[in-house]
């Protein structure tokens, strides 16, 4: 049953694994449903977030 909102398993699906960030994610695809953002574009923006801060998070620790 697909979901009006991005879910957990849609970041799962979409190549994001769980991790400590994850929940900061969901936050996130929330507040943009809750400013009107339909579910692919809170999705694709969700997507970018979560990749943009993964590869900081990478960067800082120097893997």
């Amino acid at each position: 049953m697909s979901r009006p909102y991005v879910t957990g398993r849609d970041l799962i699906e979409a190549g994001i694994g769980p991790s400590e960030r994850f929940s900061e994610y969901l936050d996130y695809a929330h507040r943009l449903r809750l400013a009107g953002v339909d579910k692919d574009s809170a999705l694709k923006q969700t997507l970018a977030l979560a990749r943009k801060t993964e590869r900081g998070d990478k960067e800082k620790k120097g893997t």
